[in-house]
């Protein structure tokens, strides 16, 4: 699944802060998180991919802090 969020620092500092966890890997314009069997990759150009498990709560988590994030 792929979305678009406006302000990629915020999307990485909310998902450190709910899961307790630091990028993976950090590359030039993209951060890679594992987070319960769920890859999320954010992206600098604001996309934010999510790859892995089927876990619907981390998906709703991201799905809604995106939403708010957008629409601050």
């Amino acid at each position: 699944m792929a979305y678009k969020c406006i302000d990629i620092p915020a999307l990485r500092n909310a998902l450190q802060r709910e899961y307790s966890v630091s990028p993976d890997e950090n590359q030039m314009g993209k951060s890679i998180f594992r987070i319960q069997g769920v890859i999320c990759t954010l992206f600098s150009n604001g996309s934010v991919q999510l790859q892995g498990q089927n876990n619907p709560s981390i998906t709703h988590y991201v799905e809604m802090t995106i939403e708010k994030i957008n629409n601050l």
